[in-house]
Formats: C-alpha cells, sequence, structure tokens
C-alpha cells in the first residue's frame, strides 16, 4: 500500500516529519573511519538541501550541529503538477491522531492533510511559528507563577460546515487530552493536564488559556483545533474514521491556497452536527 501526495501536500508535513524522510537519505552518508574523511574545517558544512547523489562518499560534507537537512523551499518554488509516491506501512484503525488508536507516524503525515496544525515547527522543535490563515497573533505572560497564553485566531477561518474557528475550538481539544474523563482516549496528557481554563478574551476569536505552571514549549500544546462536536464521545472514537469520503474544508484564507490545494485542510467529523457528504 502506498500514499500519493502532491508536491504541495508533501511541502505541508511537518517540519520533523520532513526531516525524518531527509534523515533517511543520510544514513550511511560519510567514511565510516573518521580518520580518512576530512573535518567540517576542511571542508564546507553540508548545506540543507544535501549534496548531490553523485557525489563520492570520501567528498560528503559532514552536517554541522543544530542545522536541520531538510531541503527548505519557499512555497512559490514549487510547480503545480506532480506526484510523490511514499510507503504507508499502516493505515488506520482509526483517524483521529489525538487518540491511542490513531497516534502513529503515518497517521500524523495523514492528519496533517485534513486536519493540519495552526502553528508551524522547525525539524528541532526550538522555532515555531504561527500559521497566519489560522492564528493572528500569539503570545505569552506569567502572571502568579501561572503561564497565560493568549490565541488571535484569524477572523476568517472556519471549518468546512461554516462553524467559525474561535476559542471554542480550543475548549474540545484540552476536554478530549487532559485525561480527566474516561470517555477519551488521549495518545497524551502531557501539558494538557497543566491547563487550568481555555475562556473566550476579548471576542470569540480570542483564547484564553491558563496553564497552573509555566509549561515550555506551550506551542506544540495549543497547535491543534477541533470542532465542537469532537467533545461528543462517539464522534471522538469514530468521527473521523470515513475521513476520505467526506467534503474538504475551509480553514484557508489566502485565496491562492484555496484554489491551488486539492486535499482538504479541516474536517468536520462525521456524525457530528455540523458534517456534511
Amino acid at each position: 500500500m502506498a500514499m500519493q501526495l502532491s508536491r504541495r501536500s508533501f511541502l505541508g508535513l511537518s517540519g520533523s516529519s520532513a526531516a525524518l524522510l531527509a534523515g533517511l537519505g543520510l544514513t550511511g552518508c560519510g567514511p565510516s573511519d573518521n580518520s580518512k574523511g576530512s573535518s567540517s574545517s576542511d571542508n564546507n558544512s553540508e548545506p540543507p538541501q544535501g549534496s548531490p547523489a553523485s557525489t563520492p562518499l570520501d567528498q560528503l560534507p559532514l552536517p554541522e550541529k543544530g542545522q536541520v537537512y531538510d531541503n527548505p523551499q519557499d512555497y512559490d518554488n514549487v510547480q503545480d503538477g506532480g506526484i510523490v509516491t511514499l510507503p504507508a506501512g499502516e493505515v488506520g484503525p482509526n483517524w483521529n491522531y489525538l487518540s491511542v488508536e490513531g497516534n502513529t507516524l503515518e497517521m500524523h503525515n495523514y492528519w496533517l492533510l485534513y486536519m493540519p496544525e495552526a502553528i508551524k515547527s522547525d525539524a528541532t522543535l526550538t522555532s515555531f511559528t504561527p500559521d497566519p490563515d489560522l492564528i493572528s497573533n500569539l503570545s505569552s505572560s506569567t502572571d502568579s507563577g501561572k503561564l497565560v497564553v493568549t490565541v488571535d485566531i484569524n477572523d476568517k477561518a472556519q471549518f468546512n460546515d461554516g462553524t467559525p474557528i474561535d476559542y471554542r475550538a480550543l475548549q474540545p481539544v484540552w476536554t478530549v487530552m487532559n485525561g480527566q474523563s474516561d470517555a477519551y482516549t488521549p495518545s497524551a496528557t502531557d501539558g494538557y493536564d497543566k491547563i487550568e481554563s481555555v475562556e473566550q478574551g476579548d471576542n470569540p476569536k480570542q483564547a484564553v488559556i491558563t496553564f497552573s505552571e509555566p509549561v515550555f514549549p506551550y506551542e506544540p500544546i495549543v497547535t491543534q483545533f477541533l470542532h465542537p462536536d469532537a467533545v461528543d464521545p462517539d464522534t471522538y472514537q469514530t468521527g473521523w474514521n470515513t475521513i476520505r469520503t467526506r467534503s474538504g474544508a475551509m480553514a484557508r484564507t489566502r485565496s491562492r491556497i484555496a484554489s491551488r490545494a486539492k486535499s482538504p485542510l479541516f474536517r468536520t467529523p462525521t456524525g457530528g452536527a455540523g458534517s456534511r457528504s
């Protein structure tokens, strides 16, 4: 079995996934005998896009500590058209990546095609950038020893059934991931169990998340949005299992992305009031 992604969809994979793919290509590169190889001080350091495949092994530059080798490209550098086919060792049984049954690397890659993350990270998980189509501003502060994160959500962001993506799209993530209810099977509760509240800020498009103590990094914890219907236990358990037969979603605001991308970004989980065929 294989999964097929367009070039655009492939670029949408997270930095960690892209780095994994790039890292596979580096396995075994370089001489096994360090005494025969050149140090980074003797040769130029490895460029982020890697070296040509024809480069002799004894001439490969060494990777530089702290550098990420995932061949980063600007969005407009990739031409339309073309398909990359990757092997798929598993599919399912659950298309909900936030549950234990769907929490695998391959299911994460699928998840990013229909439930993209609002905050992008590099492969080192040390640099985080909000997707402006979803989050217009992200800030944090400390109040009496508690971490307070303020998320300003793009005014135009919405689920495919027209439901606005606002503070109520962050509340379900906390509900299903904090481990307080046996109705859900979260893949991990770390960080989510430190959240005390998710409330509306100055308006519904602003979410204020209060943690009982500082959490670092907090960005991965606030990167997910879920449709409010996801808090229904049945929807949480099975709502994404027919994801491939459902309509796409409208979480994009840039017309060039909306016109080019064929893979759905945000899905309403099936079984909820907002789902549609």
